[in-house]
């Protein structure tokens, strides 16, 4: 690993059980701990992603839904081409479609150390597409706590000012 990056892995769940289903029977954590723990890597335990998507200058993801909420950062993202985890997952094509659309894709290591390069140092890069693909999943980002909070009150008819 590059030293210059600092490298955040948030496996997914189903990562962490080591039925081959799920991990392919690896322990992954095992195995990658020490790897980290050579460069300037971290193997994030918490189980939300959140955290991490905020501190995050770059992401490189598969088809994880994370990819589609770092899109609301508008931050540069980058897709591990994964079709066999497609097949298996049965994504819907059209949400494979949105992803490409909005990232850049890599199909190796190498090609995605070159992706972090450069999409550190253009991150507005695919920014049109990015913004264009999160406006089209989410509708009024940041704001569903205020509009259910009114809706609330309208139902049991209080005012908001109460």
């Amino acid at each position: 690993m590059r030293s210059e990056f600092n490298l955040i892995v948030k496996l997914h769940d189903n990562s962490l059980d080591l039925d081959p289903r799920n991990s392919g029977g690896v322990d992954w954590p095992g195995r990658l701990t020490p790897i980290l723990r050579a460069g300037r890597g971290h193997l994030a335990r918490r189980g939300t992603i959140a955290p991490y998507l905020a501190a995050a200058d770059v992401m490189i993801s598969d088809h994880s839904s994370a990819g589609f909420e770092y899109l609301l950062l508008d931050r540069p993202l980058i897709r591990l081409e994964m079709p066999e985890l497609i097949a298996r997952t049965s994504i819907h094509p059209e949400y494979v479609a949105l992803l490409v659309e909005a990232s850049t894709s890599v199909r190796n290591v190498t090609q995605a150390v070159e992706a972090v390069e450069r999409d550190l140092a253009d991150p507005v890069r695919l920014s049109v597409q990015r913004k264009a693909v999160a406006d089209e999943l989410f509708y009024k980002p940041g704001t569903a706590t205020d509009r259910a909070v009114r809706e609330l009150y309208k139902v049991l008819e209080l005012s908001p000012d109460c």
